[in-house]
């Protein structure tokens, strides 16, 4: 038996229930399987198709956004008595429709270049997209993590190898929120 294997044996056995210090925990085995699952996605859809559905995305927030309470007060009193429910409709209808626009057209542009092969190098772009879009997913994710101080308190929390680096980032997305959403957050 080698003496690296000895080791590890003798490092993994040490008390019940504890893990040695270079193994990783079950929350760092699920951020790596969101990263990698992400750029598995993006590998697969080609990075032409991961930047439409990017602007897809970023077009129905921005038109939810700009719009949802110019709608809303189009919406009668009679239909939703609230104004929160006539902006929450006005809202989702906004973000739905142009979300569905935009899958429309991305299947339409999809169909004319259906007899296209995509190129590897799209393929590898895309899993590079899908990386990043995985790192951001798991700070974002993090970041949400913050609404509850006592979680970071949790043992998954503390134990987790990867954690810190993504609260890292998570508290530079942090700086960079409104005042009004921000303090909401405890970081």
């Amino acid at each position: 038996m080698s003496r690296r294997f000895a080791a590890l044996l003798e490092s993994a056995s040490c008390q019940p229930g504890s893990r040695p210090h270079h193994m990783l925990s079950v929350i760092d085995v699920a951020i790596l399987a969101i990263i990698a699952l992400s750029g598995l996605i993006g590998a697969l859809r080609g990075l032409i198709r991961e930047l439409l559905s990017l602007v897809v995305w970023v077009a129905s927030f921005a038109m939810m956004f700009a719009f949802s309470s110019r709608l809303a007060s189009l919406v009668p009193e009679t239909v939703f008595g609230s104004p929160g429910a006539r902006l929450t409709v006005s809202a989702l209808a906004l973000f739905g429709g142009t979300f569905l626009v935009g899958i429309a057209f991305g299947w339409v542009l999809r169909q004319l270049f259906a007899g296209r092969v995509r190129s590897m190098i799209d393929r590898i772009l895309g899993f590079l997209f899908g990386l990043v879009r995985g790192l951001v997913l798991v700070s974002l994710l993090v970041l949400l993590g913050h609404l509850q101080p006592e979680m970071r308190l949790e043992p998954w929390w503390q134990s987790s190898r990867l954690l810190p680096y993504f609260d890292l980032a998570a508290r530079e997305i942090h700086k960079r929120l409104p005042e009004h959403l921000a303090t909401h957050f405890s970081i």
